[in-house]
């Protein structure tokens, strides 16, 4: 979930702003599973800030874009619509 976080941000996972917003997140909501599973969309909505919101929400329905990986390259989930194209 902290990825989804960083990729709203546009920061990486170890960065201190990701961080702390995963953080007020997780303590908002009382626990990422919960977040993630038994929110409805609209508490989620609530508790996050929109782009944060909408990837959970993509992310839950399986609305991800995928880019495979080939050569020993990782391959790239974005849960955020045209972001994958600049990944």
């Amino acid at each position: 979930m902290i990825e989804v976080v960083a990729e709203a941000l546009g920061k990486k996972v170890e960065s201190k702003k990701v961080n702390e917003g995963y953080g007020r997140l997780i303590a908002e909501a009382r626990s990422e599973m919960k977040l993630l599973l038994d929110l409805s969309d609209d508490q989620v909505y609530r508790t996050a800030p929109p782009e944060i919101a909408g990837g959970i929400v993509r992310m839950r329905r399986g609305e991800v874009l995928k880019r495979p990986g080939y050569d020993g390259v990782y391959g790239k989930v974005s849960v955020l619509p045209g972001l994958l194209a600049d990944i």
